[in-house]
C-alpha cells in the first residue's frame, strides 16, 4: 500500500508544471545582483556623508550667526546705558569714563542682570589680536576705584575672533561747550571729553574688508538732551 502511495505522488509531481522562477538564480545573476547592490550602497553612504557635511557646516553658521548677533545685542545693550562719570583707575587720579577711537572704546555702564556683581562696571572694548578681532574686559566700578571681582582666566574675553574687524566712530559737537551754531559731526577720536558723543557707531568689516551687516548706531540713553541737535 505504501508502494502504491509513493507511485501516485510520483505521477502527481510528473503531471504538475514547473514554473522558471522555482529554478532559482544563476551564478551570474546573483553576481550582477550583488555588484548592483554595492554600488546603490556606495551611492548612498556618499550621499548621506555629504549631507552630513552639508548639515554640519550649516549648523556652525548657524552657531555663529547666533553668536554674533548675541554679541550686537550685548554691545547695544551696555553702550545705550553708558554713564557720563568719572573714575579713579589707580585709587588717586580720577578720569573721565569714556574715551574713545576707532579701535578702543571705554566706558562704564551696568552688566546685564545676572552676570557677576549688581552694579556699574568699567568696560574696555578693543582688538582681540593683530589682524583685527573683538575683546571685552570689565572691572567693577566702586567710589575711587575700580576691582577686579572676577578671576584672571575669565578675562580678557574674546568676543570675535580676527575675521572680524570692528570700527568705532562717535557723532557728537568738536568742543564740550559747543559755540552757537555749531553742529555736531562724525569723529574716531572721543578723547579728555567731559560729555558723551550723542551717538556711537559700531560697524564690522570681514578679513577681505567688505562690510558685514547689520553696522549699530546707538544714542546713550544719559545724552543730556538739550545739547541734541534740532531735527532736519
Amino acid at each position: 500500500m505504501i508502494k502504491a502511495q509513493q507511485n501516485a505522488m510520483r505521477r502527481e509531481r510528473k503531471n504538475f508544471p514547473q514554473r522558471k522562477g522555482q529554478q532559482g538564480f544563476t551564478l551570474m545573476e546573483l553576481i550582477i545582483a550583488l555588484t548592483i547592490i554595492g554600488i546603490l550602497s556606495a551611492a548612498l553612504f556618499s550621499a548621506l556623508r555629504f549631507t552630513g557635511k552639508a548639515w554640519q557646516a550649516g549648523d556652525i553658521r548657524i552657531t555663529e550667526q547666533t553668536d554674533e548677533d548675541a554679541i550686537r545685542a550685548f554691545l547695544r545693550g551696555r553702550l545705550e546705558q553708558i554713564r557720563p562719570m568719572v573714575i579713579s583707575l589707580d585709587g588717586e587720579t580720577l578720569d573721565v569714563a569714556f574715551r574713545g577711537t576707532d579701535k578702543e572704546m571705554r566706558f562704564v555702564s551696568p552688566m546685564p542682570s545676572g552676570i557677576g556683581v549688581g552694579g556699574l562696571y568699567l568696560f574696555q572694548l578693543g582688538p582681540a589680536g593683530q589682524k583685527g578681532g573683538l575683546q571685552l574686559d570689565w572691572w567693577l566700578v566702586r567710589p575711587r576705584e575700580i576691582v577686579d571681582v572676577f578671576h584672571e582666566e575669565d578675562r580678557p574675553r574674546q568676543l570675535l575672533d580676527d575675521r572680524m574687524v570692528v570700527q568705532f566712530a562717535y557723532y557728537g559737537y568738536q568742543e564740550d561747550e559747543p559755540l552757537a551754531g555749531a553742529q555736531p559731526q562724525w569723529t574716531t577720536h572721543w578723547v579728555d571729553r567731559k560729555t558723551l558723543p550723542l551717538l556711537i557707531a559700531v560697524t564690522f568689516e570681514d578679513e577681505h574688508g567688505e562690510a558685514v551687516d547689520p553696522a549699530l548706531e546707538i544714542r546713550p540713553v544719559f545724552v543730556d538732551r538739550r545739547r541734541l541737535p534740532p531735527a532736519s
